[in-house]
């Protein structure tokens, strides 16, 4: 815990958990009573430490847990309710995500199956062109269509080469 969160809690519950200096002894001071309840060790690792009775050190730690319940519990509600607020939205991201990754899974699917039905014939093609004697070392064979105003060039590349062009007017 930071030391502002001490100064924070103290304030908030120091009145509460303060008790008077008798003629018979002095009162335990409200930041060890705080101190004892915030450390969460044994209560005889906190009698050794602290040098109090583990009967004191249960007795404080349930006068510290009442005021902070009392004190905090308007905050707290306040809190779990931003939380909650704040989870619902979290959750309904995660949805629209989840949904979003399930389609798009869903379009990886079929443009795998495409380009291994594409694979496939490029397979076949290269076979029968080898079969026949041609042979396809890392060719690129595209055909590709401009559409210009008033004029269409049609043309095939090998390799960046260009074989035909047509022109349509």
């Amino acid at each position: 815990m930071s030391a502002a969160d001490f100064e924070y809690l103290l304030n908030k519950i120091g009145p509460f958990i303060a008790k008077q200096d008798t003629n018979m002894r002095k009162c335990i001071p409200i930041q060890e009573r705080l101190a004892v309840s915030c450390d969460g060790d044994k209560f005889s690792s906190l009698a050794y430490l602290f040098k109090f009775s583990k009967s004191t050190i249960a007795t404080c730690i349930m006068e510290v847990c009442q005021a902070l319940i009392q004190e905090l519990r308007e905050e707290v509600k306040t809190i779990v309710a931003k939380l909650s607020v704040e989870m619902a939205g979290s959750l309904q991201r995660l949805e629209y995500v989840v949904v979003e990754t399930a389609g798009s899974l869903q379009i990886l699917e079929n443009v795998t199956a495409v380009t291994a039905g594409s694979l496939q014939i490029l397979e076949n093609l290269t076979g029968e062109m080898a079969g026949r004697g041609v042979t396809v070392q890392n060719r690129i064979i595209r055909r590709m269509e401009l559409s210009i105003p008033k004029l269409t060039v049609r043309f095939n590349l090998v390799c960046g080469e260009v074989i035909k062009t047509e022109s349509h007017h």
